[in-house]
């Protein structure tokens, strides 16, 4: 990889890191763990537990989130 292509991922991992990240799993257990590992790692979490909650959570706060993780099955 070069230089310039390790910079910018660098300068997107910090912006990410100072973003709002979505969690959503249906397991409530996952998502919990999932939520307190990146916020112990000073990332914002919003936490849904299924598609109608994050399909909310992106309507009301669409410029806000930067990252969205979930499960696909």
């Amino acid at each position: 990889m070069e230089a310039g292509n390790r910079i910018q991922l660098v300068n997107t991992a910090i912006k990410v890191a100072k973003s709002l990240i979505l969690v959503v799993d249906d397991d409530e257990d996952i998502l919990q763990l999932t939520c307190a590992m990146l916020q112990q790692s000073v990332h914002t979490t919003v936490a849904a537990k299924n598609g109608r909650e994050a399909l909310l959570c992106v309507e009301t706060m669409t410029d806000s989130i930067s990252l969205i993780v979930m499960d696909l099955v």
